[in-house]
């Protein structure tokens, strides 16, 4: 399950506004929101159980729009995406805050989301 990084504008720090809009530039988008049985983390996809444990399932993929100027060796590794979109900020391992917006998206879109990436990234900025 991958999580794309965008920079985010002051004017569009509304999470669910932009989770709005990214759903409505194809039928088949979707976020992670939709399936709340799971989060992503940088250190992997994990499904949430019943008893409130939970189990590593997947690697993570992460993309990061190189306009942020950072990578993903710079996230914390205890770093958790959600299941969803969100607008905040992320401290980097060399204590760099940096406002952002990511989206977590089932894998058999994420071919879409590359080849609409452009489009995408306006929904932020």
């Amino acid at each position: 399950m991958p999580t794309f990084i965008f920079e985010v504008s002051e004017a569009k720090k509304d999470a669910m506004v932009c989770e709005q809009a990214f759903k409505k530039l194809h039928a088949k988008f979707k976020t992670g929101n939709d399936d709340p049985t799971y989060r992503e983390g940088k250190d992997g996809v994990f499904r949430l159980n019943p008893d409130k444990t939970e189990t590593k399932f997947g690697d993570t993929e992460i993309w990061i729009d190189p306009a942020l100027g950072f990578g993903v060796e710079d996230i914390p590794d205890d770093l958790s995406f959600g299941n969803g979109t969100t607008v905040g900020s992320i401290i980097l391992k060399d204590e760099r805050e940096i406002v952002c917006a990511w989206i977590v998206v089932p894998n058999e879109i994420t071919d879409m989301i590359k080849a609409d990436i452009d489009k995408i990234r306006k929904i932020f900025v």
